[in-house]
């Protein structure tokens, strides 16, 4: 063979979307038989795949999708292009139902069926091996498309020996497979149904746990979101870059939105018709809650008004008219596709934007605090050594066991502007910190809670600090205290409820920290009002903090998020059937409580030095009483 021809060969072997152009064949959506030319999102799924293959790694996707973009056509494509030009391969198609199922297997056949001959490709080598032997069973036999090599004898002589091609269900049992796969594709996995025999997670474990990690395996993890259930913990895991937590395997997140697909759009009779509906867009008063996110959603991802109108059609007609079914089936971006029964709080469009700013920012810079210098204060308990100030301390230069800080904007300071101009000098910052202390409680996943500290600038609204973590609670109010310190004496607002006192009581009466929140109680006899120092989340003040998120996410700043982490809690933070708000089961709220407190903060305390009769002013504490 020439040496034209061996790499014509391995193209065919391993360019998928070469191999696809010139020997695939598929139905298009008129039933036609057409060259499988792959969508963006295909060729960059593929993309993806390869080069983890060209590192020397196993090939492994989770793939997050919106419905009917043809994935499935792809994988089946990819695997069939192995199978019918390597040897002693075995692909594992694992679909939700029989029928699922069955569609897999014609397209798979038809490719094979479509396959040029010999004297067709006209290159001197076969790329069609014979077809051994095909079967589809509905009853949870064995179906399989067979190639190779049907003469034995030349089998045996080293020529192409057999590869299969098959396709198994979510609820057949997996104890009759003895041997090993080269290639899983497990489709529309977080809609496998629980059997009488296993759940769809011990049937998933079963197939990756058979798959070797080695190079040139393949598996891909495809689906539509359907709440909270073991697909999206796996989804989590790869966005942040983790490992999987049962094969220890890492794999590539790809996500694809509905509007990426030119199909779903929904064209008008004249341009009249176009006009009137871009007039009704945002119009809820006539179309009620599907046209609430259509103006932002524009905004966002510059939809035409075709796409909308399609959007608008499909909830009332596919989607009973619940705009968080589409969502669902149907997502504008990754976040809003997982949804439980709970119903997400904010926008999602809101929160989309927020996620897209906070990624958009700059990655803080890490490091610890430490204290720049002492004095003795007299406390009930006697004298108390009290930091007087706090220096930063580059992550390079930590100590082992110091508590790191995440940093998007150290404090304006007067020092730190002296080598400017002095029409470029800023007033000294103001800040903003609120603590939110882990009560201790377990979740779902029996991992306990974290303390989160969120600092922001008043003047912009922006987050300039954050820290989270599970640190002894009686180490936390000097950490806390150093924070407020390295912010220019920050206002400090610390949660309350339950332990949180804890942690405010050592900062306003060990440490007599002055700058601390106070909240307002009225007696309802003498009409008098007293100040309680620290927060107290409640009935009456939740929906304050709320609000003040809300209008936060509505305005230019989307939040003042840096921390994409803080930002993705907005997704999982919901109202159920009761009205009861919070994270949903097995999630974490407690970056996102301590931004929400910081904005509430801000609303009540106008900026020091700055006009304002409607906000409160910061009264410092006394230094000699602490109140």
């Amino acid at each position: 063979m020439t040496g034209e021809l061996a790499e014509l060969q391995e193209r065919l072997r391993y360019d998928t979307p070469f191999w696809a152009a010139h020997c695939a064949k598929i139905l298009n959506k008129r039933r036609e038989l057409v060259p499988l030319i792959p969508h963006p999102w295909q060729a960059e799924f593929d993309a993806k795949l390869e080069e983890q293959r060209a590192k020397g790694l196993p090939m492994r996707a989770i793939v997050l999708k919106a419905r009917k973009l043809g994935f499935s056509t792809w994988v089946a494509a990819k695997f069939m292009q192995r199978v019918s030009q390597l040897p002693d391969q075995l692909a594992i198609v694992c679909a939700q139902d029989t029928d699922t199922a069955h569609e897999i297997f014609s397209i798979a056949l038809r490719m094979y069926s479509h396959l040029p001959s010999y004297q067709e490709l006209g290159a001197g080598f076969n790329i069609k091996p014979d077809l051994i032997g095909k079967n589809f069973s509905r009853s949870g036999n064995r179906s399989f498309i067979e190639l190779g090599e049907k003469n034995v004898s030349l089998r045996m002589q080293g020529a192409f020996a057999s590869s299969v091609f098959e396709i198994d269900t979510a609820n057949s049992p997996e104890g009759k497979r003895g041997y090993t796969p080269s290639m899983i594709h497990l489709s529309e996995v977080a809609r496998w149904k629980e059997s009488s025999t296993s759940g769809p997670a011990s049937k998933m474990l079963a197939l990756l746990n058979a798959l070797p990690y080695e190079p040139e395996t393949i598996c891909v993890l495809e689906s539509t979101a359907n709440g909270l259930n073991f697909f999206y913990r796996r989804w989590q895991d790869a966005v942040a870059g983790q490992a999987d937590p049962d094969t220890g395997e890492t794999y590539v997140p790809v996500f694809v939105p509905w509007w990426r697909d030119q199909g779903c759009a929904q064209q008008f009779s004249s341009e009249d018709a176009r006009a009137r509906f871009v007039e009704t867009i945002g119009d809820t008063r006539r179309y009620g809650e599907p046209a609430e996110d259509e103006p932002a959603l524009q905004e966002l991802y510059d939809l035409t008004a075709e796409q909308l109108a399609w959007r608008r059609m499909m909830i009332r007609t596919q989607h009973e008219n619940k705009v968080e079914l589409f969502k669902q089936e149907n997502p504008s971006s990754a976040e809003e596709a997982f949804i439980l029964s709970g119903r997400p709080f904010f926008s999602s469009v809101l929160v989309a934007k927020a996620i897209k700013a906070a990624e958009a920012a700059d990655a803080p810079v890490r490091g610890t605090l430490r204290a720049a210098g002492f004095e003795m204060k007299r406390t009930a308990r006697g004298q108390t050594k009290v930091p007087t100030g706090a220096v930063w301390v580059p992550e390079e230069l930590q100590k082992a066991g110091e508590e790191t800080l995440d940093v998007w904007e150290h404090p304006v300071t007067r020092e730190s502007q002296l080598l400017l101009p002095e029409a470029e000098r800023q007033p000294e910052g103001a800040y903003v910190v609120f603590c939110d202390v882990a009560e201790g409680k377990e979740d779902t996943f029996d991992e306990g809670d974290f303390h989160a500290i969120q600092v922001f600038d008043h003047r912009t609204r922006m987050q300039v600090a954050e820290y989270e973590s599970r640190l002894d609670r009686h180490l936390l109010p000097y950490w806390l205290l150093l924070i407020a310190l390295y912010y220019n004496r920050a206002y400090v607002a610390v949660e309350v409820n339950s332990v949180g006192v804890a942690v405010n009581d050592p900062l306003a009466k060990e440490y007599r920290y002055p700058k601390l929140y106070r909240r307002r109680r009225r007696d309802r006899r003498s009409e008098d009002t007293t100040e309680i120092i620290g927060w107290q989340t409640n009935p009456s003040t939740k929906p304050l903090m709320e609000g003040a998120m809300g209008a936060a996410l509505e305005g230019d700043t989307r939040g003042g998020l840096r921390s994409v982490k803080a930002a993705r809690q907005l997704t999982v933070y919901v109202k159920d059937e009761k009205g009861r708000r919070g994270a949903m089961p097995g999630e974490h709220d407690d970056l996102l409580m301590a931004v929400m407190g910081c904005h509430q903060v801000m609303e009540e305390y106008r900026v020091p030095g700055e006009p304002g009769k409607k906000k409160r002013r910061y009264q410092p504490l006394d230094d000699v009483s602490g109140y």
